[in-house]
């Protein structure tokens, strides 16, 4: 998927989709729908590179699907995909007219509506950020549900040089703290509570049963900052850090133990 040939028509598949999409999105949310769209487009490109070919791919499962961009493109390429999410009625009609189950849960409080080891990859992209009660416990299930030797994909996003420099000369770099937390009344999910280091991600990512663990920067650049993309370290610049890992086959580290 890094071949641009390639990455060009996913973009124009997913542009496609989405745009045969605009009535079965809430009036009230189509705005948001479609800026995060198109601010998060290499985002989804960087994360289907991850992925194997649909036919060698098993069972996935996506974690947190809403706006279901991703979600949509996943499944016109023909994976097998499942969903969870907090509120999956919002979209309700968009998930119908696509034939997609996604299933209902509070990830942080509720067991995943699925056995054990059903799943050959879970996707928990974009999502970390988000959960404000018990992560562990999130991590937890999705290792429950994940086969022995499968994989977890997961995406944060990247605390950049940029960001750094904002903290050490006192200002805010993870967004108005009002407006992150509004986002439970008008898109019914808590916006961004905590941006996390790549070293905290790895550790939250051993302590909770996964092994060979692997990161690297991706997506996009920060907007209106050309130059960075000349510089030899610019890849620290990239919105995205994207982490992929192996559940282990012990059992010892379901329960959170650090191996």
């Amino acid at each position: 998927m890094h071949d641009n040939g390639i990455s060009k028509r996913v973009r124009t598949r997913l542009e496609s989709l989405c745009e045969k999409s605009r009535p079965l999105i809430p009036e009230n949310m189509r705005e948001w729908w479609f800026a995060y769209f198109k601010s998060h487009l290499n985002h989804y490109i960087s994360v289907i590179s991850h992925l194997p070919p649909p036919e060698s791919c098993g069972q996935l499962l996506e974690v947190g699907c809403i706006p279901g961009h991703l979600t949509l493109l996943l499944a016109d390429l023909g994976y097998k995909i499942s969903c969870v999410d907090i509120a999956p009625a919002r979209f309700a009609q968009l998930w119908a007219a696509n034939s997609i189950k996604v299933y209902k849960a509070d990830i942080e409080t509720e067991r995943l509506p699925f056995r054990d080891g059903t799943f050959s990859i879970v996707l928990f992209t974009e999502v970390l950020e988000h959960l404000r009660v018990q992560p562990i416990f999130a991590l937890r299930e999705v290792a429950r549900v994940t086969e022995p030797g499968g994989k977890i994909i997961l995406s944060v996003p990247n605390i950049t040089p940029i960001d750094r420099w904002r903290f050490l000369t006192g200002r805010d770099y993870q967004g108005d703290i009002i407006k992150e937390f509004e986002k439970l009344e008008t898109f019914g999910h808590m916006g961004h509570i905590r941006l996390y280091s790549g070293k905290e991600v790895r550790r939250l990512l051993e302590y909770t049963g996964y092994t060979e663990i692997k990161c690297k920067h991706g997506g996009s650049f920060p907007r209106r900052r050309a130059w960075i993309r000349i510089l030899p370290f610019r890849k620290y610049f990239r919105k995205n850090l994207y982490f992929a890992a192996i559940r282990g086959n012990g059992k010892e580290t379901l329960r959170g133990q650090v191996k």
